[in-house]
């Protein structure tokens, strides 16, 4: 009942009429509002289009002035070659050269008595290392070392520049300060080498810290099908030995070792190189070297080297390498000559790119007048643990019959312990 009495009602307000100043009173008021919403939506899309027209002025203006400015050249920085090339044969010039430090640590843990770093173990000797691409076709190699004999003072071991396009197909040279290419161990640096110990015959009958001269020689890889043959002539400056060795007479007169020759020296290798098959290569070459002594005698240096290596894997290898010297020395006085040989042979076997393990004999003698040689047995182990830092153990076992570098016994057992670390991305010259 209640619901009918409320729909009655409303029907009843609905049809009632108006009043004429009611609906005056109201319309304008709407009008207004309305007019008000109206203006304010106007407003605001009047500054939506000052704000696009401006961001459309912005970007033409942008596209205007690169289209009118030249376009910016781009520059090229001069980067080293890329790995695959070999060093020096070309490529453009290094803005940095390549920086390297390398240290030699050795100690002997067994050694006979006098031996000045028996039961010691320190650094022997420190090489900073740098190289870069002065042109194509142009490379230098500076080494600056430091050794404990010297109290650590730096010098320089090295120093040159070689050339490989000198206008005739297969022709280099090199100028400047270097370990000269006398063998296949000279040329490599102490810490580079497969060794701790450096062979008597190097040591005694070319020089105790390696043969080096300052001068310039040309190399020719000759046009000879199927084999690698590279002739190298040139002529050096180099000095005796610091090693010095009382003559067995009583004139009490001293002989360095090694070469023994001083001023400008002529000098020439040959080597071979015949890959067997395509994992085994022989290597074979004759070095030579002569001069005069301080005493007017006239010196000669001979050496003759073989290596054969094979490849079984990846990593793993095994190589067998010897070198004979014959050293030659003609008195100025009786004009006699005498001839005193040396030689050595190793085999080295590494199952991967860490282990290395080698056999090497050593057998030799010191140059005329001096007397007494050399005579060991060695077992070396390494254990590589980067491209440049390494542990290595050498025992050595035989008789030495001079005290020119170390103390002499027969029957003696040494056993040396070597650590090299390097960082750096200088490369050496290798085997």
């Amino acid at each position: 009942m209640r619901n009918l009495w409320a729909l009655v009602a409303l029907v009843h307000g609905l049809a009632a009429p108006v009043s004429p100043a009611a609906a005056q009173a109201s319309a304008p008021a709407d009008v207004e509002q309305l007019k008000a919403v109206v203006a304010k939506q106007a407003e605001m899309i009047r500054e939506l289009q000052e704000r696009l027209s401006k961001l459309e002025g912005a970007s033409a203006a942008g596209k205007a002035q690169s289209s009118d400015e030249p376009p910016v050249p781009a520059v090229t920085l001069p980067m080293p070659a890329s790995p695959s090339r070999s060093v020096g044969q070309g490529g453009s010039a290094s803005a940095l050269p390549d920086i390297a430090v390398f240290g030699n640590n050795l100690g002997r843990l067994l050694a006979a008595k006098g031996e000045p770093s028996r039961s010691q173990f320190r650094i022997s000797e420190l090489e900073l290392a740098l190289q870069q691409r002065v042109a194509d076709g142009v490379l230098f190699r500076s080494t600056l070392a430091a050794g404990e004999e010297a109290d650590f003072a730096m010098g320089l071991e090295e120093g040159y520049v070689t050339f490989t396009r000198l206008g005739v197909p297969g022709l280099g040279g090199t100028l400047g300060k270097r370990r000269l290419p006398f063998g296949k161990l000279n040329p490599i640096h102490p810490h580079a080498a497969p060794y701790a110990e450096t062979p008597a015959a190097l040591r005694y009958l070319a020089d105790p810290d390696g043969l080096s001269g300052n001068g310039a020689a040309l190399n020719w890889l000759l046009p000879i099908p199927s084999l690698y043959a590279n002739l190298e002539l040139g002529a050096v400056q180099v000095g005796a030995s610091d090693a010095e060795v009382a003559r067995p007479d009583l004139t009490g007169a001293t002989l360095p070792l090694g070469l023994g020759a001083t001023g400008t020296v002529p000098m020439g290798r040959l080597w071979l190189s015949k890959a067997l098959n395509p994992s085994t290569e022989l290597e074979m070459g004759s070095s030579a070297l002569a001069g005069k002594a301080d005493s007017g005698d006239s010196v000669r240096l001979v050496g003759a080297d073989v290596t054969l290596k094979q490849a079984l894997g990846a990593f793993s290898r095994w190589q067998l390498q010897g070198e004979a010297l014959w050293h030659t020395r003609r008195d100025a006085g009786s004009r006699l000559s005498h001839t005193r040989s040396g030689a050595y042979l190793a085999a080295l076997y590494a199952p991967d790119q860490y282990r290395e393990f080698g056999l090497r004999y050593d057998d030799s003698r010191l140059p005329w007048p001096l007397e007494g040689g050399e005579r060991l047995l060695s077992l070396i182990w390494s254990n590589r643990l980067t491209e440049s830092s390494l542990w290595r153990l050498q025992l050595a076992h035989g008789d030495r019959t001079t005290d020119a570098l170390l103390p002499s016994r027969r029957g003696l057992t040494e056993l040396t312990l070597q650590f090299v670390w390097g960082a750096g991305s200088h490369s050496h010259p290798l085997q």
